[in-house]
This record gives C-alpha cells, sequence and structure tokens, in this order.
C-alpha cells in the first residue's frame, strides 16, 4: 500500500503544479540530511526521512492520505529504525531523497516514480537484511 500511494504522490508532485515552497521544503530537509549524516544522528535522520516524505504529501494537498499511510505502517517504521542504526550507513537514504527531489523539480514523472520506487525498495531489501542479522527481532 506505501509503495502505490508513494508513488502515485511523487507523479503528481512532478506535475505543474507542485509549490515553489515545498520543493524549498524538500530542498531545507535534504540540507539536514546533509548535516545529519556527518553527526550520524540515526533519530534525526529518522525524523527527516518522515519529514521528506510528508512534505510530498503536503505540496500536493494529499496530508490526509499521508495520515492514513501513518496509520499503517508501524510495523515497518520499526524495521526502518533499525536499519538506521548507529553501523550503518545512510548516503544512499540521502542520495535516493536527492534524486527524487530533483525530478520533482524537473517535472520529470517517469524519474521521479523510478527513484521512488527504488527509495522503497531499499526497505525490503533493508528488512531481509535485517531478519537475518537480527532475527530475534522477527517472528518466524
Amino acid at each position: 500500500m506505501r509503495e502505490q500511494l508513494e508513488r502515485a504522490v511523487v507523479k503528481l508532485a512532478s506535475g505543474s503544479g507542485f509549490p515553489a515552497a515545498s520543493l524549498r521544503a524538500l530542498d531545507d530537509n535534504l540540507a539536514e540530511q546533509l548535516s545529519t549524516l556527518r553527526a550520524r544522528d540515526e533519530m534525526k535522520m529518522f525524523e527527516l526521512d518522515e519529514a521528506f516524505h510528508r512534505a510530498i504529501f503536503a505540496g500536493c494537498n494529499k496530508l490526509n492520505t499521508w495520515n492514513l499511510l501513518q496509520q499503517a505502517k508501524t510495523h515497518l517504521d520499526r524495521a526502518r529504525h533499525l536499519a538506521l542504526g548507529p553501523d550503518r550507513d545512510w548516503r544512499h537514504l540521502y542520495n535516493q531523497h536527492r534524486k527524487i527531489a530533483e525530478a520533482i523539480r524537473s517535472r520529470d514523472a517517469e524519474a521521479a516514480d523510478l527513484a521512488m520506487q527504488e527509495h522503497l525498495q531499499q526497505t525490503v531489501t533493508d528488512l531481509n537484511e535485517l531478519k537475518q542479522q537480527m532475527p530475534h527481532y522477527f517472528k518466524p
């Protein structure tokens, strides 16, 4: 459900109606992510990841959809917290977000969709790795 909704919204954001203020919010978020990478603050990185996605929904006037999505992803968020642990490299997360923002800015719906799909598939990859590394966190 998350993948379908996020891909639909990022394609919508790539249309001509995404506000300049929302693009600035994405840019500000990316700058803060870069600082957070250097500080290695995993909790802040999680917050910025959430805020980045929320800003896309907000820019498309889809906050009700965002709020619904939040209710459905509790277990996913638990795994995402594990994946952002202090011993992980988060540059891929920042780079994926940057690609998404660039595609929105250039109004390239296809590139935005592909970048979002790649980004969300990373969560599945991370989840599979976490299950192998920390099986005690997951039900068999």
